[in-house]
């Protein structure tokens, strides 16, 4: 089962009016969908060339990058003509589509959320020993949580 996501829509060319179907991508597997990555660096992926006259056209539409062998594992990019509600609303459309349909996918982010849950704790102690001023603020900090200091 593919984790991409691509909708037909029908599209009117606004250089000579002619209408036509044309495919847009919201969600992209990079895994899956290669051959899109170029586009996708290139802000690219929404332009669609009319069949009728070549003139090439933005589509306003949101898109979910899911990386799976990258960090962070998915990039959401919003609609341009959208409020921060909708663009909510739309990543969580979306992201109850990949729920729903690319069960590997959501079970990859799963398993990052509880690992990010799980490590908070040896992250935030790392940050506060890096921030300390003093040798002996470091040491205090080490003291104060030494199941991070453990070894499995």
């Amino acid at each position: 089962m593919t984790n991409s996501l691509s909708q037909s829509i029908d599209l009117t060319c606004p250089k000579c009016r002619q209408k036509f179907k044309a495919e847009i991508w919201l969600i992209i597997d990079a895994a899956e969908q290669t051959n899109l990555m170029e586009k996708i660096i290139q802000e690219k992926t929404h332009e669609l060339p009319c069949p009728g006259c070549g003139n090439n056209g933005n589509v306003d539409a949101p898109l979910l990058l899911y990386r799976p062998s990258e960090t962070p594992i998915l990039i959401f990019s919003p609609a341009s003509q959208t409020t921060q509600e909708q663009d909510r609303e739309q990543a969580d459309a979306e992201m109850e589509r990949l729920r729903r349909e690319g069960q590997k996918a959501y079970q990859e982010l799963e398993e990052e959320s509880r690992c990010r849950a799980e490590n908070a704790p040896l992250l935030q102690m790392l940050q506060d020993f890096i921030q300390s001023e003093t040798w002996s603020e470091s040491q205090r900090i080490v003291q104060q949580h030494p199941s991070c200091c453990q070894t499995k």
